[in-house]
């Protein structure tokens, strides 16, 4: 009896200290007092981790926080960034084994057809950001037959499986026409998959941009951007079209710079376009929701018209949906614009917004509701104290959006 005693408690304390060590990091009540952090450095994107922390991408390097905004480690990659054009790091994800994967994109003047080549640039880093390999991916559709790039843009990263690593771009040949570039790598960097698609239009004044591409709950993948209007197309598990379709809505120099996937296989994509048709350029933030096949439900504008920009959003645990980015308040860009939080339900009505940054030259690129209904803001500062070198900022809201 006190042998089976003995062991039950014994069992009990194990099992007390495993839990224990197994536990995420909480948020103290100490860290949500201080609801806005900053730090000199420069955020461009930012991404959830496993731990419930964000790694942010930082154009040359990346930072990895934890739940309540301190800073973990941070590495600087200078010496593999490409010397050429647009050498800074486009996106960083982290991937299911748990490392991180860094793109970035470059250009080369290539003679034969008087035009330049591009690249596609992709890092893979351990779980504290050593290098682990580097590769580099032409645009071109044979590897020694480059097409006449004229423009190259930011990749989307996805991971469907481990070891396996899914990279989404744009790009615009010499000619005009617009394309999309879709890569697949293994776990040693090797390319196993490689095709390019037609965007849905090919008007050579106007340049096609993808800005944001996302894994669908059927296997397969969503992709939007905007020329002159906003697109979308649905791919496959195979990255066979489906479907894709031009949305003209009524409003000038509309840009989409997000999408995600609502309830019963419907999308909405966000951004910000101008409301009323002018030369004073007065942008709103807007949602167009679509079906599984493409069609448009829903088309939404909000905002004050005074040139808001809608960089992100989110579904919340409520059915609702998050807004962020930024509001221009009168004419000097780098010091007043405040960040923008504004939160609707799905019609597309307002339920609250919140304004911060107090003219400081703040825009928000990243959004997370945690587990008790607070919200995480990371974004930056521009030309914070007459400084050209921007700063993050990071901030934690109540469920309504105000701060603590």
């Amino acid at each position: 009896m006190k042998r089976n005693l003995f062991s039950f408690l014994s069992y009990f304390l194990l099992l007390i200290v495993a839990l224990h060590s197994c536990k995420k990091e909480e948020v103290t009540p100490e860290d949500k007092a201080v609801s806005i952090k900053s730090y000199d450095f420069s955020v461009v994107s930012a991404a959830n981790t496993s731990d419930e922390g964000y790694i942010l991408n930082c154009v040359d390097r990346i930072v990895k926080l934890d739940v309540n905004g301190k800073v973990q480690w941070s590495k600087i990659y200078t010496d593999y960034l490409s010397e050429d054009l647009y050498n800074n790091i486009a996106e960083v994800f982290q991937t299911m084994e748990g490392g991180y994967i860094l793109t970035y994109i470059n250009w080369e003047f290539y003679s034969p057809t008087n035009a330049y080549k591009g690249f596609i640039n992709v890092i893979r880093t351990d779980p504290i950001g050593d290098l682990i390999w580097k590769r580099s991916f032409s645009v071109s559709k044979n590897m020694d037959e480059p097409l006449g790039i004229y423009d190259f843009n930011i990749s989307n990263t996805l991971q469907r499986s481990l070891g396996e690593y899914i990279f989404i771009s744009s790009f615009s040949e010499k000619s005009g026409l617009n394309k999309y570039i879709i890569i697949k790598l293994d776990a040693n960097g090797n390319l196993t998959f490689k095709r390019i698609l037609d965007f849905p239009f090919n008007d050579i004044n106007d340049e096609g941009l993808i800005k944001k591409a996302i894994q669908t709950s059927d296997n397969g993948y969503l992709i939007t951007g905007f020329n002159r209007s906003i697109f979308a197309a649905k791919l496959d598990a195979s990255f066979n079209k489906q479907w894709d379709n031009v949305y003209n809505i009524t409003l000038t120099d509309p840009l989409a710079n997000n999408v995600i996937e609502i309830s019963a296989n419907n999308f909405a994509i966000s951004g910000y376009a101008d409301v009323e048709n002018s030369t004073l350029s007065n942008y709103e933030y807007f949602m167009i929701q679509i079906d599984n096949n493409g069609a448009q439900q829903l088309f939404k504008t909000f905002g004050t018209g005074k040139q808001d920009y809608c960089f992100t959003s989110s579904e919340t645990s409520d059915g609702n949906i998050v807004f962020l980015g930024a509001k221009r308040i009168l004419t000097d860009y780098t010091k007043e614009v405040n960040m923008y939080f504004v939160k609707t339900n799905m019609s597309g009505d307002v339920l609250w917004e919140n304004i911060y940054g107090q003219n400081y030259g703040m825009e928000g690129v990243h959004v997370k509701q945690n587990t008790d209904n607070t919200f995480t803001l990371i974004g930056y500062k521009i030309g914070y104290e007459n400084s050209a070198v921007g700063q993050t900022i990071y901030i934690r809201t109540k469920s309504d959006g105000s701060t603590y």
